[in-house]
């Protein structure tokens, strides 16, 4: 496969994944809550506008230059955790909004990193606990934005 096909792979699995994303992130939502950066549901909205763009731009690279690469070309580098990454993204963009900011990233950021090559488990707990909290409270405390409530969240 060269890497013209693996762009129009990846490219389609990224924009599928990134629509489907943005279908549930879409349901039910008023485009001025989407649109309006204090909201909740802008930054799920954004991730999967950023996803869907460039999983698009890979398709039509890959629509444009589909033909193999001249001999004594370069190939360009195999990044073999991408399809795992993008995938993980929309996991986390649809999990926001049902489990909470903090459980999601406190996931999220460690799968990431584990899916890049880390396998230190005590770098990984740090990963899960200090880049969530920090984000979480300098939106929320310093620059005044709410990030969503989970829907399954219980009452303490």
């Amino acid at each position: 496969m060269n890497s013209s096909q693996e762009n129009l792979w990846i490219g389609g699995s990224g924009t599928v994944l990134a629509a489907a994303a943005l279908s549930v992130t879409l349901a039910g939502q008023p485009l001025s809550d989407l649109l309006d950066i204090a909201s909740p549901a802008f930054f799920p909205f954004l991730a999967s506008l950023l996803i869907g763009g460039v999983s698009l731009s890979l398709v039509v690279q890959a629509a444009v230059v589909l033909r193999p690469l001249r001999p004594g070309w370069p190939r360009p580098p195999a990044v073999p955790g991408l399809v795992p990454a993008m995938a993980l993204f929309v996991a986390y963009a649809v999990a926001i909004p049902w489990v909470g900011m903090w459980a999601a990233s406190a996931i999220a950021v460690p799968a990431l990193a584990w899916i890049l090559g880390l396998r230190r488990l005590w770098l990984l707990a740090l990963l899960a606990a200090l880049p969530p909290w920090l984000v979480i409270r300098l939106f929320e405390s310093a620059l005044n934005i709410l990030f969503p409530e989970a829907a399954l969240s219980w009452s303490m």
